[in-house]
């Protein structure tokens, strides 16, 4: 039985005489032994030999694969010492294959719950840049290719599964095959609903340090309220439920409450004077806002208004990206930027567009200004008669991009020099007005010429007196 019957190439059998004071004499013995029906003898007897053990503890189960030993790159033989402390454990020669699988030294987690999405990671010997896995489950789902070491998958059921991971580097294959063994639902159910609860409170808390209209952004953003009246359900449900198909259920509404567990700063915008992005004129916009039309060539209109930026106007932005995380997830996933726009005139303005280049529905403006919407991505504001700072705060979806904020601000027209040609529209309201860059040439029915005024009137002098 010790040897499972298997005696290759020798079974070593031990016999032990035990007493009070004895002297025992053996010779001549003989073992006689059958295999397969044949009758055998063996007459080879020795005393065992007692050896000191190096180490003493109670009995542990160490599985070497978790160690994270590392193995040199070249195959062959090569010479192991094993130590502990300055003990010499062990000392072999060993074969290092060339299919070796070092790189990949584990992959977390081993024991998920089934109908639950959870993220596996890939612990490797070091990190890699460009490198592609190739995941399989095990659980007849098609393989996933991702070009990073995390994944995420959910078992449908209960059991053992083989997860076999392909990592290419450069062209060359390494790969590592683990059991997975997922658990019943019931088994992780009451865990799962502690963290989210906890989960909900650290992220309230840290949401009520904010500002009224941020905190009712957020709450809203996260769905806060609605995902406490869902694992109060699921608690309830929870302690009443009895067969396994209701703990399947519970544990898949729990898949998909995605509650981020922390969020910090990932990114911080200092204040600093910026210049609007060519990228941000928005021509169509401001027609909508007032009545112009420039023809010209883009590149000449964009120098011209950060010509008059210069000399007229300081903007200052500052902005703070929050990023949430999740657990399961390795990385932050950046939720919304907090930005601040600062509008301080060197003088009094006659009037300025202020535009804001984002999806509307997902931007919260804090302001009391009038402003329009433009087709649901652009937001313009009209100021007249600017001589003083104004400040704009605006929440937006991610992480906001400092090289070219979202924002372009213009003054009127007529205070640009461009070297094109920019046509007005005339608004036809009996009144010949300079500012908007109106005259008798593109406004004749406004502005009259001053030498077709005085012949008029001079004709009707001649005719008064004739």
């Amino acid at each position: 039985q010790t040897y499972n019957n298997n005696c290759t190439p020798e079974c070593i059998i031990p016999i032990k005489f035990s007493g009070i004071n004895q002297n025992i004499s053996l010779s001549d013995i003989k073992l006689d032994y059958e295999v397969l029906g044949i009758v055998k003898s063996e007459n080879k007897i020795y005393e065992v030999v007692k050896n000191e053990p190096l180490i003493s503890s109670k009995f542990l189960n160490i599985d070497f694969s978790k160690l994270g030993i590392l193995v040199p790159n070249e195959p062959g033989i090569k010479n192991l010492e094993l130590n502990l402390g300055n003990t010499k454990l062990l000392t072999k020669n060993i074969e290092i294959s060339p299919n070796f699988e070092n790189k990949i030294i584990e992959i977390v987690p081993n024991n998920p719950p089934a109908l639950f999405g959870v993220t596996y990671m890939a612990i490797t010997d070091k990190t890699y840049q460009n490198a592609t896995y190739i995941w399989n489950f095990g659980d007849s789902s098609p393989e996933i290719i991702t070009n990073s070491n995390i994944v995420r998958h959910k078992f449908e059921s209960p059991g053992t599964y083989e997860l076999k991971l392909k990592l290419i580097i450069n062209g060359t294959e390494y790969s590592k095959t683990q059991s997975i063994v997922t658990g019943n639902a019931r088994d992780y159910i009451d865990r799962i609903i502690k963290e989210k609860k906890q989960d909900l409170s650290s992220i309230e808390a840290k949401i009520n340090n904010f500002p009224e209209w941020i905190k009712k952004y957020l709450f809203e953003k996260l769905e806060i309220d609605n995902s406490k009246k869902m694992i109060n359900s699921l608690e309830s449900r929870y302690k009443e439920a009895i067969s396994d198909s209701e703990y399947d259920s519970i544990i898949s509404e729990l898949s998909k409450l995605n509650i981020p567990y922390n969020f910090e700063v990932s990114q911080e915008i200092s204040p600093i004077e910026i210049f609007p992005y060519e990228e941000q004129i928005n021509l169509e916009a401001l027609k909508s806002m007032d009545n112009f039309v420039y023809e010209g060539e883009i590149k000449d209109f964009y120098d011209a208004v950060n010509f008059w930026i210069l000399n007229n106007l300081k903007i200052i932005l500052e902005s703070k990206t929050y990023s949430f995380y999740f657990r399961d997830e390795i990385n932050q996933i950046p939720l919304f930027s907090h930005s601040k726009i600062t509008l301080i005139p060197e003088g009094e303005i006659d009037k300025i567009y202020f535009l804001i280049n984002q999806d509307v529905s997902k931007t919260l403006i804090k302001s009391e200004d009038k402003f329009e919407n433009f087709e649901d991505k652009t937001l313009g504001f009209i100021f007249n008669n600017f001589n003083s700072k104004k400040e704009f705060e605006f929440l937006s979806p991610g992480r906001l991009d400092y090289l070219n904020p979202p924002v372009f601000i213009s003054p009127k027209f007529s205070d640009l020099n461009i070297k094109n040609k920019i046509e007005i529209l005339c608004n036809n309201d009996g009144i010949c007005d300079k500012t908007l860059g109106e005259n008798y040439k593109n406004c004749s029915n406004d502005c009259k010429p001053v030498f077709l005024t005085f012949t008029f009137l001079l004709v009707l002098f001649i005719i008064a007196f004739s």
